[in-house]
């Protein structure tokens, strides 16, 4: 089997007491929770201004790790077991010339190793592109970029029977227990709990839940710019599928896929999401490195 993703552990939320020009609160106030700046902003806020010299890469490097932060990675590895959508080509992946070649060829003074990789644009944890749906969408190397770095929550769909439609009221249902609103502009992700009973078994490509059209146009309703699953497909294997992709080029809307390790957001909050995508001419998805950021 192949490993699964370190997700780390969570922090505990931070609290600051919040103080008044006069000194302290009265008691019985609630206290004001205040982002407390981070080591790099102070970092930077504490030079002069007219100090144009670069800050040390071992100062940002040390306020980045004091910072209050911490990154989950939801993608799959890349590799010639990778597996890929029914139909489409494998996954290719080798080394092309290793580091003793190549230090043959510089004298034995130094060598670099390079590796190469054959794949669909639909490989591993990636996003469909809008082009994927129709001829006249928007092709991955034009897609916004700013719809890759959103406000993010997950939702808690284990419960859904394998290969059942995921409908408007169970999404409903799981963001009233989620205790976060649907970001506007943001996406939500669907923690089936697919990847995580099936990966890396053959069911993995057959037996996921997903959403139906209903449910796709009640995402679309709320303002999300996509949605992201743990599984192969946004919807169930068949037709259910076929048109759901069709209704997200008519909502102006896309999906991830085979996302993993989503049990880890569960109860955690809302976070920022980040998977930008690779930028081929044409394409009609990219591979993404996908992660939530909670700080």
């Amino acid at each position: 089997m192949l490993p699964a993703p370190d997700a780390g552990s969570c922090p505990p939320p931070t609290r600051s007491r919040a103080s008044s020009a006069a000194g302290e609160q009265p008691r019985g106030a609630v206290p004001t929770r205040r982002r407390r700046p981070s080591r790099s902003a102070a970092l930077l806020s504490s030079r002069d201004p007219a100090d144009c010299r670069p800050v040390p890469a071992d100062d940002i490097m040390r306020a980045t790790e004091e910072a209050s932060m911490r990154i989950v990675d939801l993608s799959r590895e890349l590799y010639h077991r990778t597996p890929s959508y029914p139909g489409q080509p494998p996954i290719i992946h080798g080394v092309w010339k290793t580091h003793e070649e190549a230090r043959a060829e510089n004298k034995g003074v130094h060598g670099n190793s390079v590796m190469f990789f054959s794949m669909p644009d639909h490989g591993g944890t990636h996003i469909d592109a809008p082009r994927h749906f129709g001829e006249r969408g928007t092709p991955i190397d034009q897609y916004p970029l700013e719809n890759c770095i959103v406000p993010g929550i997950c939702l808690d769909l284990r419960h859904i029977a394998p290969k059942a439609e995921i409908t408007p009221a169970d999404l409903e249902e799981a963001v009233k227990k989620c205790g976060s609103p649907v970001p506007k502009k943001g996406t939500v992700l669907l923690c089936t709990g697919h990847h995580e009973r099936t990966f890396p078994r053959k069911e993995y490509a057959t037996d996921n839940s997903g959403v139906n059209v209903a449910a796709t146009e009640w995402l679309a309703r709320q303002g999300v710019v996509h949605f992201g699953i743990d599984s192969m497909r946004p919807g169930p294997e068949g037709m259910v599928n076929v048109l759901v992709h069709k209704a997200c080029l008519e909502l102006d809307i896309t999906h991830i896929e085979s996302l993993c390790n989503l049990e880890t957001l569960i109860g955690q909050g809302p976070f920022e999401f980040i998977g930008l995508p690779m930028k081929w001419k044409g394409g009609t998805g990219s591979p993404i490195r996908a992660v939530a950021v909670f700080r």
